[in-house]
């Protein structure tokens, strides 16, 4: 359950801390009275888009914190909690959000920095909300089946089946990279054997490759030559001197 939010230069809002009560807890008051923007800073420390317009006229950030106590903790926030090397106080955690005028965004959960999408991975097992253009996560497949293992006392039996099938996941795509390895080392290979198929048929001696390079050296320097001697009898053939 959601037991405390903190709420730090948000829209009209200075300074606010709520602290909920477990069961029932509602928000009354006229139009206008600011429930709505309550509603939306928990969204923002649940990892929902934000924007500079939430900060407070005259402050240079806004910052969001909201308390979660878990008595059964699932598998899958776990997982997220392992995997960024968190740990539960006490069963609860942090979710936290700062936004800054420059456009920039940080996120925490229980003073751990992590991506925002991390705050809407939690959020969005954490909290539901209701309204006319709302869905709820019970609709969501993968929530689905977590309820259903959770029901089973099955959830230990889903994660060694999600780290079997994870491994053999790893496994296949060593293969997938070997057969791709082998397809192009077969490719070169192919390729080498043409190369050589077309040297066997020049059938090339043992220092041919130097005789024809001083070949080609003596055929670049008769052209020169021949080219100077060009040049030479045209001058003669124009010059007063000619015969």
């Amino acid at each position: 359950m959601l037991e405390t939010l903190y709420i730090k230069d948000f829209a009209l809002i200075d300074e606010l801390e709520i602290n909920f009560s477990s069961g029932l807890n509602i928000l009354s008051g006229e139009t206008g009275a600011g429930k709505s923007i309550i509603v939306e800073s928990l969204q923002i420390a649940l990892g929902e888009r934000a924007s500079t317009e939430f900060i407070r006229t005259g402050a240079e950030k806004t910052r969001v914190d909201a308390v979660f106590h878990i008595p059964v903790v699932s598998q899958s926030i776990l997982q997220i909690l392992k995997e960024y090397e968190i740990e539960l106080d006490d069963n609860r955690i942090i979710l936290s959000r700062l936004i800054s005028s420059d456009g920039r965004s940080k996120a925490w959960v229980s003073g751990r920095p992590v991506p925002v999408s991390v705050l809407l991975n939690i959020g969005n097992q954490l909290v539901d909300f209701h309204g006319q253009h709302e869905h709820q996560s019970v609709l969501k497949p993968s929530c689905q089946l977590e309820l259903l293992d959770t029901f089973a006392n099955a959830n230990a039996l889903s994660e060694n089946v999600r780290e079997k099938f994870l491994a053999i996941k790893k496994i296949d795509e060593e293969i997938a990279n070997l057969e791709e390895m082998a397809q192009r080392q077969n490719r070169e290979l192919d390729l080498l054997k043409h190369e050589l198929n077309e040297i066997e048929q020049v059938s090339p001696s043992i220092g041919e490759d130097e005789t024809l390079r001083n070949q080609l050296s003596y055929a670049m320097n008769l052209e020169n030559i021949r080219k100077n001697a060009k040049e030479i009898s045209e001058l003669l053939s124009g010059s007063e001197f000619s015969v």
